[in-house]
């Protein structure tokens, strides 16, 4: 029974952060953490997740929007290199969880109250400051074990870099290649671990090509912005509580 409940949970949330190009990382986090108990169990297996989710959202959202590599890899690699360095290490847990979930909050919020704006006008950011913030999201995410979509995904709106749609392969494809570091940071340190809650994966799996389908071909541009400001809030609360 139990297994079945849980099943659901995954692709439920799957669907949800597939639609605007997220792994899911801190729903896999939430469910894993309801009928497991260490930590380096809990983190391994919700990147893992990530990996599988992610990529398929790369490629769903790809066919419609082609990833713009100039704008995508002065984010990515400073990101993929922190990231591993910040997954090797361990730190404490408690002023990690309040820094991010206060962030969360705030962005969330942010997004919420501007659902009805849509971004026309977008902004070249310059280099230096890609770098910069792809590097600090890359740390952060390899610090708590996500793939760092939910924390590019406000900066890129807030700052009107891209339009949602537009930045959803590049969520995507960077929240792959920070979860895969992040795995291959958690080897290296020895904190990686999977036991038979992997085989949780697949109705993530389908609830992925579900969620990216609707998101890329269905969904408005504001109803995206809601969903995606819901799941940074509820992100927000669930590190706050936990």
């Amino acid at each position: 029974m139990y297994e079945l409940v849980y099943s659901f949970l995954f692709f439920l949330v799957a669907i949800s952060y597939s639609s605007v190009g997220h792994g899911g990382a801190s729903g896999y986090l939430a469910i894993l953490s309801l009928f497991l108990n260490n930590d380096k169990e809990i983190s391994s297996t919700s990147l893992c997740f990530n990996l599988a989710v992610s990529l398929i959202g790369f490629f769903r959202f790809h066919s419609k929007h082609e990833t713009n590599w100039n704008f995508s890899l002065p984010l990515l690699i400073p990101s993929m290199t922190t990231s591993f360095l910040a997954s090797s290490f361990s730190f404490p847990s408690n002023v990690v969880r309040l820094i991010m979930g206060l962030t969360l909050l705030f962005s969330g919020s942010r997004i919420l109250w501007e659902s009805s704006l849509v971004v026309k006008n977008t902004q070249e950011p310059k280099l230096f400051i890609k770098l910069i913030i792809g590097s600090i999201i890359g740390f952060l995410s390899g610090i708590i074990g996500v793939g760092g979509g939910i924390f590019l995904s406000p900066v890129i709106l807030i700052l009107q870099w891209k339009t949602l749609k537009e930045s959803a392969s590049t969520v995507a494809i960077f929240i792959f290649l920070n979860s895969f570091t992040g795995v291959l940071g958690r080897i290296y340190g020895n904190k990686f671990m999977i036991t038979e809650s992997i085989s949780y994966i697949l109705p993530a799996i389908f609830g992925a090509i579900l969620g990216s389908y609707l998101g890329s071909s269905k969904l408005t541009e504001n109803l995206l912005r809601k969903i995606l400001s819901i799941i940074i809030l509820f992100a927000g609360i669930k590190l706050l509580i936990k």
